[in-house]
């Protein structure tokens, strides 16, 4: 969308410039104060100007930023996604619909994590549920192989910030 907006502006460049020119051009008779006055005075065409100069810096500024964002997202040395999904029917088709999205932009998936597993050994509606869930994560190891998986398991309460994370990984490492 930048890109459409920097071919905007630079038109619009290139029109006022073409303003400026007619207006600066020869002895201002009668017809070109007309002009002048439908077209606008130089002045606020020199507003204009330092206006759409300041935006295309502003969206040259924001295409880099997005460039060297694209890039470090895509250098899998240097970051990579972890997708984080339910032991559920729909959280792994969005899982592996967002991996292939992930692969075609090229950008890595350094992991799979599996949250809120029900334990098998709390009575048996856990543990059917627990069943379920299993085919799930069969379902996902299978349509995306060799990626590490990682499962949580339910857990009391809400784990909330950082020090509770570093608490499960603790746990679970």
């Amino acid at each position: 969308m930048d890109r459409r907006l920097v071919r905007r502006q630079q038109r619009s460049a290139r029109f006022g410039e073409a303003l400026r020119g007619l207006q600066s051009r020869g002895s201002r008779d009668a017809g070109d104060r007309a002009a002048a006055d439908v077209v606008g005075s130089s002045a606020p065409v020199d507003r204009r100007g330092r206006r759409d100069a300041e935006i295309r810096r502003i969206l040259d500024r924001r295409q880099s930023r997005f460039t060297a964002l694209r890039t470090l997202l895509q250098d899998d040395t240097r970051s990579s996604f972890v997708i984080v999904l339910a032991a559920e029917r729909l959280p792994v088709l969005e899982s592996v619909d967002l991996h292939g999205q992930l692969a075609r932009a090229g950008m890595a998936v350094g992991a799979l994590v599996v949250n809120k597993r029900s334990p098998a050994d709390a009575g048996p509606l856990l543990a059917d549920r627990r069943e379920v869930e299993q085919r799930y994560v069969d379902q996902v190891r299978s349509e995306l192989p060799g990626l590490p998986l990682v499962e949580v398991p339910l857990l009391p309460g809400e784990l909330v910030g950082e020090q509770a994370l570093l608490r499960v990984a603790r746990d679970l490492g």
